[in-house]
This record gives C-alpha cells, structure tokens and sequence, in this order.
C-alpha cells in the first residue's frame, strides 16, 4: 500500500495532537478507535496511517470526553446523531452564555444608575 503525504503513523498522530493540546498516549488513541469506529488505513504490515479527518475526528472525541464530560456512550450518542445536532448544541450554549452575561450588565447598569441618581440628589 502507498501511503500518502498526508498521513499520520499513530507515534506521529499523538505528537501532533499534543501540539493541539490534546494529550493522547497511543493506547488511548487505540481504544478511541475501537470505540468509535474510527478505520484508519493500513500497511502490509498492519502499521495504521491516520488521515486529517481523522486527527480532527480524535480532537472532538478528546474535547467531548475531558472537556465537556460526556461519558463514552453520550459522545458515540452525540457523533452518530451528526455534525448538525452538534453545533445546534454548542450554538445553544453560546445563546446561554450570552444571556448570562447579558443578565450580568443590565444588573450592573442598573446598580450604576442607582448610584447616578443618588450623587445627581447630592449635587
């Protein structure tokens, strides 16, 4: 098999995910790929070759798993409903944190027009 340019040994793959932030051991990577059905190519002699789609693939299980504490089943649940439904959910978070914070200034603003009001007697 020729195994193009563009294609990752797992060794290589672990590194660069790291350099992503992404600490992965290569046995975590293996089991990754078992669990989610991740099929990369492979040599002659078994050795795995990881595409792009398959680090960007790894990075979202990684952000999934540690930092949005989904358990194993709620992440394959979430991948297999597609791409779509994800980013409805992290648009709907957004909306969330936007309100929050929106909540937070007018709070603030109207603390601060409290505060006017009262000097504005005073003077």
């Amino acid at each position: 098999m020729r195994v193009s340019k563009k294609t990752f040994r797992i060794g290589t793959l672990a590194q660069t995910l790291a350099d992503q932030g992404v600490h992965a051991e290569p046995s975590a990577i293996r089991f990754w790929e078992k669990e989610f059905s991740i099929q990369p190519k492979r040599s002659k002699k078994g050795h795995r070759f990881y595409t792009q789609e398959d680090i960007n693939r790894f990075i979202t299980i990684y952000d999934l798993l540690h930092n949005k504490k989904f358990t194993i089943a709620g992440a394959k649940k979430l991948l297999a409903e597609g791409p779509a439904v994800e980013t409805n959910r992290i648009k709907i978070q957004r909306l969330d944190e936007n309100h929050k914070n929106t909540a937070h200034i007018c709070s603030l603003l109207s603390t601060m027009k409290t505060q006017l009001i009262a000097l504005k007697k005073i003077l």
